[in-house]
């Protein structure tokens, strides 16, 4: 019989292996509201070139 302490912990950890996308957009929507409008604009305009030296590093 496992401790309930335990059992928490697993939940919160099958959580984080099975929900990543989803956390992912969703610290995107909290980051994009405590942040300006300018920036926001501009790291959405720059993810193609972030993506594009990834790929040029990955290669």
């Amino acid at each position: 019989i496992m401790p309930h302490g335990m059992m928490i912990y697993e939940d919160v950890t099958y959580i984080i292996i099975f929900c990543r996308a989803t956390l992912n957009h969703i610290f995107y929507l909290i980051s994009m509201k405590m942040t300006s409008a300018t920036f926001v604009c501009a790291m959405a305009n720059l993810l193609p070139a972030f993506t594009f030296m990834l790929a040029v590093m990955f290669r």
